[in-house]
């Protein structure tokens, strides 16, 4: 199995030893991909850089505290800072899609109802502990 690549905040709080998995992009990339976190999963995390290229790391899926103890409990991944890249992309043009886990329905705008619309799986069936 290829190795999943998740959306994080590269400029986010704990960066960048701890990336948290809590962004719509990260629940976006998790659906696409039909991955469903688990601890020890090895992922990529990347942020965008800039038009051309991503800022990329390696690392393992924790649920769990981190770095600031007033957090909650959280999905974050645990970087290896010598994995620390730059990758080339090409940006998908077109408005933000969000779809569903189960059957592949946009839910961006349902985020806040917690079902899918048109199958009702909870839209946060990936991030699930």
């Amino acid at each position: 199995m290829k190795q999943p690549r998740l959306y994080s905040d590269f400029n986010g709080p704990f960066q960048p030893s701890h990336m948290l998995l809590s962004y719509v992009g990260t629940l976006r990339d998790l659906n696409v991909q039909k991955v469903v976190l688990s601890t020890g999963l090895r992922v990529t995390v990347y942020s965008d850089s800039d038009e051309e290229e991503d800022i990329e790391m390696d690392g393992i899926v924790c649920f769990g505290s981190v770095p600031d103890p007033t957090w909650p409990a959280c999905w974050h991944v645990r970087t290896d800072a010598q994995s620390l890249r730059f990758a080339r992309v090409t940006r998908e043009t077109g408005s933000f899609l969000l779809p569903c886990f189960g059957c592949g329905s946009d839910i961006y705008e349902h985020l806040n109802t917690g079902r899918c619309p048109a199958c009702g799986l909870d839209v946060e069936y990936a991030r699930h502990r």
